[in-house]
């Protein structure tokens, strides 16, 4: 009885520690999926150029927010740039893309504590939520007067605040507010001007 006793337990534990291996080979399997998946993610939600939240990460957040079917306070600052045509033709595109990289480190410098987003490839976005908007707009000011004073504006700039759970569509009004900046730019340079580029104001 003794022998078969212990050959049972044998078995039971030869069973236990297969069944140990496989426990911990499926978790780590798990564990490599998991960090695939995020890196996976990453690629698809920021931009490679700029390091910054791309157009995807942008409609995700707008139909989270949309999907909770709650209004709430939300700031919105739309910049375009100025004259990157030009440089890509003129100068190249490496310095297209310098130009692109030192716009987005200046975003990133302003706004650290908010949600910043290239959109496409002069087009940016930065986004409050749940955060003090005046503290906001108070930024985007600053930011707005700083570019102003460049020699020549890199960027035009449109902002807007409101109570909403729709940010597509208080981001077109402040892409509005942006299009009369720019025909401002064009209006001062003219030089710089593109035929057929700006919306009606």
């Amino acid at each position: 009885f003794s022998f078969v006793a212990f050959i049972i337990g044998m078995i039971n534990s030869r069973n236990k520690v297969h069944e140990f291996i496989l426990e911990t080979k499926l978790k780590d399997a798990m564990k490599r999926e998991e960090i695939r998946n995020q890196a996976l993610e990453k690629q698809v939600t920021i931009d490679e150029l700029t390091g910054m939240n791309n157009f995807y990460a942008y409609k995700q957040m707008c139909n989270a927010v949309s999907d909770q079917g709650k209004e709430q306070p939300v700031g919105i600052l739309f910049a375009d740039l100025n004259r990157l045509k030009i440089i890509n033709d003129t100068q190249g595109h490496e310095a297209g893309d310098h130009y692109i990289c030192d716009f987005a480190r200046k975003l990133k410098e302003a706004f650290p504590n908010y949600q910043c987003y290239r959109i496409s490839g002069d087009e940016f976005k930065v986004v409050c939520l749940d955060q003090d908007i005046d503290t906001f707009l108070n930024a985007v000011k600053d930011f707005d007067q700083k570019i102003k004073s460049e020699d020549i504006p890199c960027a035009a700039i449109g902002y807007v605040a409101g109570v909403t759970d729709r940010i597509d569509i208080l981001a077109n009004q402040a892409e509005e507010h942006m299009y009369k900046d720019k025909h401002i730019f064009y209006g001062r340079y003219p030089e710089f001007h593109r035929s057929g580029i700006l919306k009606a104001v």
